[in-house]
């Protein structure tokens, strides 16, 4: 399955995913080996994203945002990432979102970080006539019972991957 993540600037970013669950045009649950690693960087803290990593990213069409929960290469939490963004478009073999600039990282110990305010054209109350700023506002309500979700999802249907790739090779 495609995740095309459609940039401000009307750049396409295409990645390869596996589907861990779909509901077409409600939401979806991707996983998404990481081959080239990466790093987040803000005022506060880091995440590192190693080669090997592994994000489970989860989408709605009705919320104004995704998640993405990134483990290192031994299944430990590294920290979840949410990003504002503009549709989602779900369907059976692509998840298309356009983003908004705007991010909001969380490292395991809760501590968050606002990312990437500095690259919006306009102040954020009147950029896309306010819909990021009140985006942002409604991820920072639900962020103390969204995340902990997500990551107790994302831990689950990653066991349940394994176990079916263990049903698969016989073991």
């Amino acid at each position: 399955m495609i995740e095309r993540k459609e940039r401000y600037d009307g750049v396409i970013e295409e990645y390869m995913c596996v589907p861990l669950f779909v509901r077409p045009e409600r939401e979806a649950v991707l996983y998404h080996h990481i081959e080239k690693p990466f790093r987040i960087q803000s005022n506060q803290f880091a995440l590192t994203v190693p080669k090997g990593g592994c994000t489970c990213a989860f989408y709605w069409t009705d919320r104004p945002y995704n998640v993405y929960v990134f483990r290192d290469t031994r299944n430990r939490l590294i920290g979840t990432y949410i990003n504002i963004v503009g549709q989602t478009e779900i369907t059976e073999s692509y998840v298309l979102y356009e983003d908004r600039i705007i991010d909001v990282a969380v490292c395991p110990a809760g501590r968050l970080a606002v990312l990437d305010e500095e690259e919006l054209p306009v102040a954020m109350n009147v950029f896309e006539g306010g819909r990021v700023e009140h985006a942002l506002n409604r991820v920072l309500t639900e962020l103390p019972t969204l995340v902990p979700a997500v990551i107790r999802t994302s831990e689950q249907m990653l066991k349940n991957m394994v176990k079916g790739e263990d049903n698969r090779q016989g073991k």
